[in-house]
């Protein structure tokens, strides 16, 4: 531990240089911050530089880094601030910039919020923070991403229906190229610069967690009817995603062409997303992690194979 000492409290200092009161967001440098969406409760930022914005699923990985420490206590703030963002613009944008607006992230809201109620732990009005903060999460699940029709004259279409899965979209022209901002993968050869024609792996299960989030705050808040009904639509996704996704040959989860109606055959770690959302069975999960080793380089793992695409199937 001792060889790691500058490298831990160079980390731990600088978490205070990213939480931030609303007010220090703001810069009499009108080119520092421009047209910065403002917000009530103390904020997390991805870095200390002069851009001082808050982006969606960036939050949930610095969430991470905070559980059981000292600094834990912003999760909830931070949380707060995306539920004041929702009501506000009826979408968490992609960062807290106007020009955000039209665009979400990969939605992490339903996990910030079990975050948040984890740390509350002795807070008395616990439970309806939490009924507050899901209703919220509902809303976002219903409004941006379940809609395959005009919200207030703007297009999300992230809901292709046809499939009764999803896709990342925009609500503004040129779908492509922001869709793939929406995704969080800017810019990648994984959707072949037309991400909007695809139903990602990714996504889905990122929805297929929600599903089971409201479904386990159903269960704490009392309400065994709605459980069920949360339950028994995300055993439908389940059942479409390996229908479209799982390749039984390969034995990895790949992303759905609908347009061309193919699977894709572009190796990536978003396939292993489905281990992480509880979606893979324990033999799909025995069978996926042989793919790591397409993965492997000396420093870490790269998000898509160095020869990027499957054999044929």
């Amino acid at each position: 531990m001792a060889n790691y000492t500058d490298c831990l409290k160079y980390i731990d200092e600088y978490w205070d240089k990213i939480i931030l009161k609303p007010e220090s967001l703001k810069s009499d440098n009108h080119e520092t911050n421009y047209h910065i969406l403002e917000v009530p409760f103390t904020c997390l930022v991805p870095n200390h530089t002069k851009y001082r914005y808050i982006f969606y699923w960036d939050s949930y990985f610095m969430f991470r880094g905070l559980l059981g420490t000292k600094r834990d206590w912003v999760i909830p703030e931070m949380v707060n601030n995306f539920i004041y963002i929702f009501k506000k613009y009826q979408i968490i944008p992609n960062f807290t910039h106007p020009e955000a607006l039209g665009r979400s992230q990969a939605p992490f809201f339903t996990s910030m919020i079990f975050d948040a109620y984890a740390v509350m732990e002795n807070a008395k009005n616990k439970k309806q923070w939490l009924r507050t903060a899901i209703e919220v999460a509902k809303q976002e699940y219903k409004i941006v991403w379940e809609s395959h029709v005009d919200v207030d004259h703007q297009h999300y279409n992230h809901k292709v229906k046809a499939y009764n899965l999803n896709r990342y979209g925009d609500r503004d022209v040129g779908y492509g190229h922001n869709a793939e901002k929406e995704s969080g993968w800017d810019m990648t050869s994984r959707f072949y610069s037309r991400c909007d024609d695809f139903l990602p792996i990714d996504l889905n299960c990122f929805l297929y967690k929600y599903e089971k989030d409201f479904a386990q705050a159903a269960e704490i808040l009392g309400d065994e009817k709605e459980k069920k009904s949360w339950e028994e639509k995300a055993n439908k996704r389940k059942t479409l995603i390996n229908m479209y996704m799982w390749n039984e040959q390969e034995g990895f989860f790949y992303d759905y062409d609908y347009v061309q109606k193919q699977q894709s055959v572009f190796l990536s770690l978003a396939g292993f997303v489905p281990l992480w959302a509880g979606l893979a069975t324990p033999e799909q999960a025995t069978r996926m992690v042989k793919k790591l080793k397409a993965f492997k380089t000396k420093f870490g793992l790269a998000i898509t194979d160095r020869h990027y695409h499957r054999k044929s199937i």
